[in-house]
């Protein structure tokens, strides 16, 4: 695995169990090396590590949290689509501007991690 640490999130599971899905993902990072920790446990000295946070905008959010200056962050999934398909409802959802209000927060943080 090519990652220090992972962040497996929902991504329109529509009718299956995003838990389920996590888990058969977490099987693979698990073949591959990584060890899995809680989310409160990641942190920007984390190695070979993943968590699972089932809740897509908290994922970012903890991605972009525990990211330093130099490192990069990889978003998958979403992209360009403006909705999120949870169970039978379509949601709507702008990852561009969930990526940018978190990049923000973190940018005007005097306590954020270089």
């Amino acid at each position: 695995a090519y990652a220090d640490v992972v962040v497996v999130t929902e991504e329109d599971y529509r009718t299956e169990d995003p838990g389920k899905i996590s888990e058969q993902i977490a099987q693979g990072l698990e073949e591959n090396g990584l060890k899995r920790t809680l989310e409160s446990k990641l942190s920007s000295k984390s190695r070979k590590t993943y968590a699972i946070i089932l809740n897509r905008e908290a994922a970012i959010k903890k991605a972009i949290e525990i990211a330093k200056k130099g490192d990069v962050v990889v978003i998958t999934g979403k992209g360009h689509e403006k909705s999120l398909a949870r169970g039978n409802k379509e949601w709507s959802w702008d990852e561009k501007d969930i990526v940018k209000k978190y990049l923000k927060s973190q940018m005007s943080n005097p306590h954020r991690k270089s």
